[in-house]
């Protein structure tokens, strides 16, 4: 369900502008993890991505899919139905359209993603703080170490659990 308020929604997103997390507002991030129904771990990307010390909160959204081809859920369509809801503001549909460009989706190529639907088996939100198990330039030797890429077992993190009203406040 989209928000109503589409500026911040948009904004927000700053994954495509090369930030650690693909959304953040002030000192609030959130980190989005999509894959299979059936894999039990999430690939992090760097040791920044969950850095949650330079943040107020720092959030993971853990969502695990099914790929089925050609079926409805596809991401042309939530690309199609995200420009419908904000074709009456034509700055916000530019920046949309760059960011979407940015993500690797150029305007008019969005009709290239309607093979493969996804169908959402669970979605799971964590609040990273202390006691998380994650990589952090404070635990590691920055200056030595870099550029580090690791797993995380889902079924270790379910004490940091949270909803997604939680997340929804500290962003909107």
């Amino acid at each position: 369900k989209f928000s109503p308020d589409h500026v911040k929604c948009i904004t927000s997103w700053t994954g495509p502008e090369g930030s650690n997390q693909d959304f953040s507002n002030d000192s609030t991030a959130l980190e989005v993890k999509t894959t299979k129904a059936t894999a039990p771990s999430v690939n992090i990307s760097n040791e920044l991505q969950l850095d949650w010390t330079v943040l107020s909160n720092l959030y993971l959204a853990v969502i695990h899919v099914d790929e089925i081809n050609y079926g409805s859920d596809t991401l042309e369509k939530l690309i199609v139905q995200i420009k419908e809801q904000i074709n009456n503001q034509p700055n916000l549909l530019l920046l949309f359209d760059d960011k979407l460009d940015r993500a690797g989706i150029q305007i008019g190529e969005e009709t290239n993603y309607n093979k493969i639907s996804y169908v959402i088996r669970s979605k799971k939100f964590y609040r990273i703080k202390d006691g998380f198990p994650v990589l952090i330039n404070s635990t590691i030797n920055e200056s030595a170490i870099h550029n580090v890429k690791y797993q995380i077992d889902v079924s270790s993190i379910e004490d940091f659990e949270t909803d997604f009203e939680t997340i929804k406040k500290d962003f909107i």
